[in-house]
């Protein structure tokens, strides 16, 4: 039961970021496929950095705009906005992301 209520926020937030993601098409976006209380599951898609600040597509930018008033981690470098581990650029899967400091 508690999968299916994360499932269903990661499916409210999914509509509030898709309206910031001017010129990307949906098949291209990231997706919030989970979020629990304390971490949540971001599928990247091929061409989204995570965390860097070199590209023009960021994982960590969509993640922030959706979600970091709730969630300051986000927002902070020192800890990686979060980020439990990496893809690389051209690689596409699932990304795991604290929502806490703790």
């Amino acid at each position: 039961r508690k999968a299916g209520l994360a499932v269903d926020r990661a499916g409210k937030f999914q509509r509030k970021v898709d309206a910031r993601l001017d010129g990307v098409a949906s098949e291209q976006a990231p997706q919030i496929v989970l979020t629990l209380s304390d971490r949540l599951v971001v599928h990247k898609p091929p061409g989204w950095e995570v965390c860097d600040n070199t590209g023009k597509r960021r994982l960590s930018e969509f993640i922030q705009n959706a979600l970091s008033d709730n969630f300051p981690i986000l927002r902070d470098a020192e800890h990686r906005h979060g980020f439990l581990h990496r893809l690389d650029v051209p690689s596409t899967g699932l990304v795991v992301s604290a929502q806490t400091y703790q």
